[in-house]
């Protein structure tokens, strides 16, 4: 299912978000920064490699969600521990 959702939560490289849908938050690594606010368009229910759409900038972006329908919390909590993996 295609989704559309805003880009609500992100680490300071810009490479860990939380994009907020109708279902939840969804966590996703990308390799490129997103800009906190943007809108994006995809599977954003699905888990593993995906390409979305960056709306706000017209490119299309490939991510590996994480996880999806979760909190807000849950989003932060494991924002901060992939981001803490990817340090180690």
């Amino acid at each position: 299912m295609i989704l559309i959702g805003k880009v609500a939560l992100a680490n300071k490289k810009r490479t860990v978000c939380g994009i907020r849908t109708e279902y939840g938050y969804t966590v996703f690594v990308s390799k490129k920064p997103i800009v906190l606010g943007s809108v994006v368009q995809g599977k954003l229910l699905n888990h593993g490699s995906e390409m979305l759409k960056n709306v706000s900038t017209n490119e299309n972006v490939q991510v590996f969600i994480e996880k999806a329908d979760c909190t807000r919390e849950i989003a932060i909590k494991l924002m901060k521990e992939i981001s803490v993996q990817s340090m180690s």
